[in-house]
C-alpha cells in the first residue's frame, strides 16, 4: 500500500508539474545577425544555412569568421516579445537630411566690356560698351527636413501554434548612406538655377511570413554587394522559446508520504 501510495504521488505530482508548467508565462526570443563577407565564404555557408540540420552550425562558423576579422558583423539586435505582440528593434543613426530648397535672393552679377567686329586681318577691338550678364546657378537654400534611420531594424511578431510552432510576420532591413550626388533644381517662375546635394541610401530589405520551430536557424535574405565589391550582406535569424522559472517541488524520492495501515 505504501508502494502504491508513492507511485500515486509521484504521478501527481507529476501531473501538478506539467500543468503548472503549460500555464506558465512563454516570451519568445528573436537574435538577427547581419553580416557582411566575401563572395567565396558565403557561398558554401548560404548552402549550410538553407540546410535545417546544418544550419546552427554554419551560423556559429560565421560568428568565429567575425571574432577573427574574416567577416563583418554590421548589426546584430537581439529582443524578446510575447506571442502575438508586435515587436521593434533599432540599431540605427538619425540622419537629418534637406528636402526643399530655395535659391538666394540675387545671382551672381559679372561684367565684360564688348568687342568690336573685327576687320579682315585686324584683331578684335574693344568698344568700350559694357554688357551685364547674371548667372542665376548657386547653391540652394535648405528650408525643409526629413529623418532617414540608418542603421539595421527588425519588425516582427511571432504567434506560438500547434505543436510549439512558431508564426512569423517580419521586415529586417540594413538602410546604408552611400554618399551625396549634386542636383540641379530649376526654379520656373524666375528660371533661377539651384544645385543641391542629395543623400543615397542603400537598402537591403525582407518582408516575409514564415513558420519556424523553437531552436531554429534561418536565413532571411542573401544580398549581393556593390560595395565593398565581391562581398555578399547575409541577414540569419535565430528563434527561441523562454518560459518563466517554474516554482520549486518538494523531493518526493528521499521522504516518501506517510500512510495509515489498515
Amino acid at each position: 500500500m505504501r508502494c502504491l501510495a508513492f507511485v500515486s504521488a509521484l504521478l501527481g505530482v507529476a501531473f501538478a508539474h506539467a500543468q503548472e508548467e503549460r500555464a506558465l508565462p512563454v516570451d519568445l526570443e528573436f537574435d538577427l545577425i547581419v553580416v557582411q563577407l566575401s563572395e567565396s565564404a558565403a557561398l558554401p555557408l548560404i548552402a549550410d544555412l538553407r540546410n535545417s540540420g546544418k544550419a546552427s552550425q554554419a551560423r556559429d562558423l560565421i560568428l568565429t569568421m567575425v571574432a577573427k576579422k574574416g567577416a563583418t558583423l554590421m548589426g546584430w539586435p537581439i529582443l524578446r516579445a510575447k506571442s502575438g505582440q508586435r515587436a521593434v528593434v533599432e540599431q540605427i543613426l538619425e540622419m537629418r537630411y534637406a528636402t526643399q530648397y530655395d535659391a538666394p535672393g540675387a545671382g551672381k552679377i559679372t561684367q565684360t566690356t564688348e568687342p568690336t567686329v573685327p576687320l579682315a586681318g585686324r584683331s578684335a577691338v574693344s568698344s568700350g560698351k559694357v554688357a551685364t550678364h547674371a548667372a542665376f546657378v548657386s547653391e540652394g537654400i535648405p528650408v525643409s527636413f526629413e529623418t532617414r534611420n540608418v542603421g539595421v531594424t527588425l519588425e516582427i511578431e511571432g504567434t506560438i501554434v500547434a505543436d510549439l510552432a512558431i508564426d512569423l510576420s517580419l521586415v529586417p532591413q540594413h538602410v546604408r548612406f552611400a554618399g551625396f550626388r549634386k542636383a540641379e533644381i530649376e526654379q520656373k517662375e524666375t528660371g533661377k538655377k539651384v544645385v543641391v546635394e542629395q543623400p543615397e541610401f542603400i537598402v537591403n530589405k525582407v518582408t516575409t511570413s514564415l513558420t519556424v520551430r523553437p531552436g531554429d536557424t534561418t536565413l532571411l535574405g542573401v544580398f549581393r554587394l556593390q560595395e565593398p565589391a565581391g562581398h555578399m550582406e547575409l541577414f540569419i535569424l535565430q528563434t527561441n522559446i523562454i518560459r518563466a522559472p517554474a516554482a520549486a517541488t518538494p523531493d518526493l524520492k528521499t521522504s516518501p508520504p506517510k500512510t495509515r495501515g489498515k
